[in-house]
């Protein structure tokens, strides 16, 4: 009997819903951590009597950057109860993160048969990223930047195929939730097809590009404008120190979270990691074959991601920039975690033999949080 989620021309899409699944039910938590300041917000959508002389609650109801997040939570919530909404829309994103890394493990090396089951299974097996503390791919609880994270990828993986306005779609859509990210992811995949397209002299990608642009600008107008017209009550200099220096140093200062990074053993998979992406544009002919619009495009993605953390530390710690500390820049090294595993996953399936693939999906499901330090020690040795 044929599995429901399963079709003859891509018959292994009941191994997504099990990462998806899985990944949720190992470690799902309700009301913790980012979600103590945002459940009040929600709450009050919900229920304008709730906690109405609290200050934080009033203060928080005006427009921000979580308004619409709240006020999507806040509908469902009035429809099928909150804590069911969150656990709902939590299934949903790891799901959604399994199948986006899926289909561009395939679409990164097509004839191989387990190159998207390799690239969602070393995804899911890694959530968190140590550079910046707050990167990570899924998490037990849902947030803002879980809900939009197979959007911002899936703009990635679009971008790579030369769909730009499915990018502007996706990118836009994710902006509507946590604008920021949804705008740099947006604009830095944009940015890569706009090389490759002068590259190649293409007139008329640049002109889709073009309007992908405006339209991935347009997506933004609702958060923006409102968000523009708010009155500034700290000067530039205290803001920066509120944000970066007192709340979210583990976010925003490379000098801060580097120097953890040095003692960390979670860091042996990243550094070889890196090590491993360089190694695979060195050996590009073997890899992208004849495909010289995508070496160029993996090219300027990369020079891309780098100079966003450059100016992520440079204009936060050294010429400090409003604009720059509110950006975040560093969060952007997400999508390089999320690249990497995915050219990893396409690296392996060319070599594996079927049985080998089968222990690597058992190791997921045996221990979904676990397998990103043996992976990383396994790196250098590719």
């Amino acid at each position: 009997m044929k599995s429901r989620f399963s079709s003859p021309a891509d018959p292994h899409q009941h191994w997504i819903w099990a990462f998806g699944l899985i990944s949720t039910l190992a470690g799902y938590r309700f009301g913790i951590s980012d979600q103590i300041e945002q459940l009040p917000i929600v709450l009050r959508f919900m229920d304008e009597g709730f906690l109405a002389n609290d200050f934080f609650v009033n203060a928080s109801e005006a427009f921000g950057p979580r308004y619409y997040y709240a006020q999507f939570l806040a509908f469902f919530g009035k429809l099928i109860g909150l804590e069911l909404a969150l656990f709902f829309f939590t299934l949903i994103a790891h799901v959604g993160l399994a199948w986006v890394s899926y289909q561009a493990g395939k679409s990164l090396i097509p004839k191989q048969e387990y190159s998207g089951l390799l690239a969602s299974a070393l995804v899911m097996c890694m959530p968190n990223f140590e550079l910046g503390s707050d990167l990570t791919l899924y998490s037990s609880y849902l947030t803002p930047g879980l809900l939009i994270t197979p959007l911002i990828l899936a703009a990635v993986w679009k971008g790579w195929e030369g769909k730009y306005m499915q990018v502007a779609v996706f990118a836009g859509l994710a902006s509507i939730f946590h604008v920021l990210y949804g705008l740099e992811t947006g604009f830095i995949v944009l940015g890569c097809g706009f090389v490759v397209a002068i590259w190649e002299k293409d007139t008329k990608t640049l002109g889709i590009i073009f309007l992908a642009g405006i339209t991935l600008s347009l997506f933004s107008l609702p958060t923006l404008l409102p968000y523009l017209q708010i009155e500034k009550s700290l000067d530039d200099r205290t803001f920066i120190d509120i944000i970066a220096y007192f709340r979210h140093p583990h976010h925003y200062l490379p000098s801060y979270f580097l120097d953890d990074y040095k003692t960390s053993s979670t860091g042996y998979w990243e550094y070889f990691g890196m090590i491993f992406f360089v190694y695979i544009l060195f050996t590009r002919r073997k890899f992208f074959g004849a495909r010289e619009s995508k070496e160029t495009w993996f090219w300027t993605f990369s020079a891309l991601i780098l100079f966003a953390l450059f100016a992520g530390w440079f204009f936060v710690e050294y010429y400090p920039s409003r604009l720059f500390t509110t950006a975040q820049l560093w969060r952007v090294l997400n999508l390089f975690k999320w690249l990497l595993l995915v050219l990893l996953g396409g690296y392996w399936s060319m070599y594996i033999q079927k049985q080998f693939a089968i222990w690597i999906f058992g190791l997921f499901l045996a221990f979904p949080d676990h397998l990103g330090p043996l992976i990383g020690i396994l790196l250098p040795y590719v």
